[in-house]
């Protein structure tokens, strides 16, 4: 049988992989159980290795992580060797219709869909049991969040939780390490706690000034940048990063108002389908001439600034509570 587990969780793809290792395997020995990982190895190895029969065993299991040609076809780059394409599709794609009864092949990759597209990549799943670990939900995380802390005998208030979650976001393995850091605080959680041990992330917070600039909450912006000044971080920076999301948006915008869809955009601007929609939902915050006076305001801000006419400080704070307004 060849399995294919996927899903954007780490801990929870690993946990379902886990579960069908014990389930497949009596005991489990360096001789039944083969570890590959495909940055470091070829189609053409890991067949070598299921077409192998099992030492001391009947049956073996092969575990290959970082699969990602399954979810998209351009990562499967070539593996040559002597004029050989070790990285053949077309061997993987023969295997599984003619899979011998003793491997349990397992292909894995963190990811949110396949590539069904590629008609070698579909011919692979129809001789596959494929397993998709769903994401958590929204409503979810405070669930999950809590009964992390709880299972660790930490109270933690709702406001210290939603604080948490503000901070840390939705990736398991970062919420799991954050909870592991807390416990070793104190068994009582409140909201100054999270303040004092989880820093903002400055992806998501340099993200999020110009996210709220654009929703009109500019308190919101004024209070991340001031989060993000406490870590030092530079205003000319943030001016930039605003700057860039700002003229995407603007790019989006007017793509979109003389006629081309989502994937016409991203072909564009070389960007992500993903990403153009993103941007398309937040159109009706602001208009056009809205995004060009912004993008003037950022402009002669980061001169004023360079040129030591303003603070650089002062300035920036004077431009997020004026911005879109």
């Amino acid at each position: 049988m060849i399995y294919i587990i996927y899903g954007v969780q780490e801990p929870i793809v690993k946990k379902q992989i886990n579960n069908l290792i014990s389930n497949t395997l009596k005991k489990v020995t360096d001789f039944n159980l083969v570890n590959f990982d495909f940055e470091q190895s070829s189609i053409k190895q890991i067949i070598d290795d299921v077409s192998t029969y099992p030492f001391f065993d009947d049956q073996k299991l092969v575990l290959v992580k970082k699969a990602d040609f399954l979810f998209d076809i351009k990562n499967l780059k070539p593996y040559v060797d002597n004029d050989i394409n070790l990285n053949d599709i077309s061997l993987l794609v023969n295997y599984a219709a003619n899979q011998n009864s003793f491997t349990t092949l397992v292909l894995t990759f963190l990811g949110k869909k396949l590539d069904t597209k590629n008609e070698n990549v579909k011919k692979i799943l129809n001789f596959s049991k494929i397993i998709e670990v769903n994401d958590i939900s929204k409503d979810d995380w405070p669930i999950v969040i809590k009964k992390l802390f709880n299972n660790r005998k930490i109270d933690i208030t709702e406001k210290a939780l939603s604080s948490f979650i503000s901070r840390v976001g939705t990736d398991l393995v970062d919420v799991i390490n954050e909870v592991d850091k807390i416990a070793l605080y104190s068994d009582k959680i409140d909201e100054n706690v999270i303040k004092n041990l989880v820093a903002v992330p400055l992806e998501k917070s340099e993200f999020g000034i110009a996210n709220s600039l654009i929703n009109r909450d500019n308190s919101t912006a004024l209070s991340i940048y001031r989060d993000l000044k406490t870590q030092n971080i530079e205003p000319i920076y943030l001016i930039s990063i605003m700057g860039s999301q700002i003229r995407f948006l603007y790019q989006v915008s007017y793509l979109k108002k003389i006629g081309k869809n989502e994937a016409e955009i991203a072909d564009e601007l070389g960007a992500k389908i993903s990403r153009v929609a993103i941007n398309l939902r937040k159109m009706g915050s602001v208009t056009l001439d809205d995004m060009l006076k912004t993008l003037n305001d950022l402009s002669q801000l980061d001169y004023k600034i360079k040129s030591g006419k303003i603070d650089r400080f002062q300035g920036l704070e004077l431009f997020l509570i004026g911005a879109f307004r």
